[in-house]
């Protein structure tokens, strides 16, 4: 398989920065994808939500966020997991924030393409594309939630769109602490999402796990 393609790129294409963290996938694993807040930014890994509801479920992951990324990104990376990954048990996918987007020139890599502030969360078309990454997506195989930060409004407009579609789920959650930068969530708030996120699969029997 080859890993590299769902790596993030350099100027050019030509360098590839290695995955925030890679299990054994030689074990039963799964995929989280998202942008710092999916990291870990500003805490240690393994005080990382992922790292953690990893352990809770005693399987191993695959983390191929981005930090600023956009939800094209992210979307695009979705697409093409399966194909690179076949033995993939599922995918988490915490969206970013809708207003970010990125230049159109693949020759700047990965990096260089990030626009952190691109929309208003009040432009519609934020939300409509919101929404339809979120539908491209939403199967048994993935699990979507949105990240901390959201505004009041947009939880409660994807709550009433999604609400009959157990692969979603909203995190309505509050930033508990801080890490070291005083802007990224801490490890008590990314411990809260691992256990909320553990206790929702195993109620809702999502991806047949079983711890």
């Amino acid at each position: 398989m080859n890993l590299d393609i769902l790596k993030p790129t350099g100027m050019l294409n030509f360098i590839k920065q290695d995955f925030t963290h890679c299990g054994d996938l030689s074990k039963p694993f799964f995929v989280v994808v998202g942008c710092s807040h999916t990291t870990g930014e500003s805490v240690d890994y393994t005080q990382s939500w992922s790292n953690q509801l990893a352990n809770m479920l005693q399987m191993e992951h695959l983390n191929i966020g981005l930090k600023g990324s956009d939800l094209s990104y992210q979307s695009e990376k979705i697409d093409i997991l399966w194909d690179v990954l076949p033995n993939c048990q599922f995918c988490i996918w915490m969206q970013t924030y809708p207003v970010r987007n990125r230049l159109p020139f693949q020759f700047l890599g990965d990096f260089r393409r990030r626009i952190l502030h691109h929309t208003l969360w009040e432009d519609p078309q934020t939300l409509v594309s919101l929404v339809g990454y979120t539908k491209r997506h939403l199967n048994k195989s993935i699990l979507v939630l949105n990240c901390w930060g959201y505004p009041d409004n947009y939880l409660s407009i994807l709550e009433s769109t999604f609400r009959n579609n157990l692969n979603y789920w909203i995190n309505k959650n509050l930033q508990l602490d801080y890490g070291y930068d005083n802007a990224h969530s801490g490890p008590k708030t990314h411990l809260q999402l691992a256990k909320d996120l553990h206790c929702y699969m195993r109620s809702n029997n999502l991806f047949k796990i079983n711890n």
